[in-house]
């Protein structure tokens, strides 16, 4: 039998907030807190020194008009296993539960041969046969 869950809206109580928010948290996760600046900062520069900062710019350009056109064309065709309210409806258009659903309209307009360009200011996707999509 296939099951569906619904999930539950977040909520977070005021004392739990608060405490999520004082020194004593902050102190006992202080070590986590360095990590997380210095994953950063090694991000940062390595962007910056390594990559080179209009090059990633450009990329993450690319990678964000790429993504709208994904979700503008295929964001509706999708076909999910289960209902919002958590009632099951069917496999859907899924690799495996609700796990990449939409494949199969994301591989017509991005097919596996795709090369995508980011030499020229504006990014453009070539197929195997070289026709610009």
């Amino acid at each position: 039998r296939k099951e569906c869950r619904t999930l539950k809206p977040k909520f977070v109580s005021h004392s739990v907030n608060q405490y999520l928010y004082s020194s004593e948290w902050m102190a006992q996760n202080y070590g986590d807190y360095l990590l997380y600046l210095a994953a950063n900062q090694s991000l940062d520069d390595t962007i910056d020194h390594v990559i080179g900062r209009d090059r990633f710019d450009k990329a993450l350009q690319t990678y964000q008009s790429l993504l709208w056109h994904a979700q503008d064309v295929c964001g509706s065709k999708a076909v999910f296993p289960c209902t919002a309210d958590g009632q099951y409806v069917g496999d859907g258009d899924c690799y495996q539960n609700d796990w990449g659903c939409g494949y199969q309209c994301l591989n017509k307009i991005f097919p596996p041969t795709t090369i995508i360009s980011t030499t020229s200011t504006i990014p453009t996707l070539t197929a195997q046969n070289n026709h610009t999509l």
